[in-house]
């Protein structure tokens, strides 16, 4: 978990910790702020206490439902930036949110975020995160 102050977005990243490791040694290069949590069952509360700028929430953890759990973030006046990692079946409480597959592309990734972020309030995108 990187603990530097960030200027590029503080993400909060909900998966397994191998994949949690892995969007770490993506975006963290990039000056991205990332903390991860295996858990996910109190998101809500995670995210009220580190008050991430997005949430990165793997679909393939067993012990959340990944609708419910993301639901109270993008349904919020001021929805927070949530995107999905995998091709779980289609939940029509998550068809508006994005979504890119378990089998990580960094250079899909950094885009993914960078926009997402771009789009919720205007962080700047960090050297190597342009979107393609």
């Amino acid at each position: 978990m990187d603990q530097r102050a960030s200027a590029t977005g503080r993400i909060l990243v909900v998966a397994r910790p191998m994949l949690a490791r892995s969007v770490e040694a993506t975006l963290c290069p990039a000056g991205y702020e990332v903390h991860r949590t295996p858990g996910g069952e109190d998101l809500g509360g995670s995210a009220a206490r580190l008050r991430p700028h997005l949430v990165v929430v793997a679909l393939d953890l067993p012990w959340i439902d990944a609708a419910l759990a993301v639901q109270p973030l993008v349904a919020r006046p001021r929805p927070l930036p949530v995107l999905l990692l995998g091709e779980e079946a289609a939940d029509v409480r998550l068809a508006r949110v994005p979504r890119l597959p378990l089998a990580l592309d960094a250079a899909r990734l950094l885009a993914a975020v960078a926009e997402l972020l771009r789009l919720a309030g205007g962080y700047p995108s960090p050297a190597g995160a342009s979107i393609r």
